[in-house]
């Protein structure tokens, strides 16, 4: 299903989430870094939910599936995924790192939406990364399609 999406690999920075050894680090996560930075934001939006009509493909990959929230940009049905607790994804914003635990994207509009820790979608201060092509697009769904799940979260 993503052997199109693997095709264009390139490089793309993401912060994958790493337990330490327990007697180093006493089990602190930190985050390791592969290739190059995307910019990512924080942006404040007004998100809607609605239900996925039933002519939307359910899944856009083996871990992205149809969510009920609509893209802020072209109204069309976002696609999800959720990352592992303990395998949260972490993103620069301005420097810093931020946890990521769920993931939303808009395949139309190239854009990414991941809410702020401790809050919603649809509370409106989100992460947002537009892409420009398809070329830097698709090496970061490729990733995140391969750390994410269709399982949920307790942490909603």
């Amino acid at each position: 299903m993503i052997g199109w999406i693997l095709a264009g690999l390139a490089a793309a920075t993401v912060y994958t989430a790493v337990k330490e050894n327990e007697g180093g680090n006493n089990g602190n996560t930190s985050a390791t870094k592969h290739g190059v930075s995307p910019s990512w934001e924080v942006k404040t939006i007004s998100m809607s939910e609605y239900p996925p009509s039933m002519d939307v493909k359910p899944y856009m990959t083996d871990n992205f599936y149809i969510g009920s929230y609509l893209c802020p940009c072209c109204r069309n049905n976002m696609y999800k995924t959720v990352f592992r607790m303990g395998g949260e994804e972490y993103i620069s914003v301005n420097g810093k790192l931020h946890i990521m635990k769920r993931l939303f994207t808009c395949p139309h509009c190239l854009s990414f939406y991941a809410p702020i820790e401790g809050h919603r979608l649809s509370d409106g201060s989100v992460y947002f990364l537009q892409c420009k092509y398809s070329e830097d697009y698709i090496p970061l769904i490729s990733h995140y399609n391969s750390v994410g799940t269709t399982q949920g979260r307790p942490d909603a």
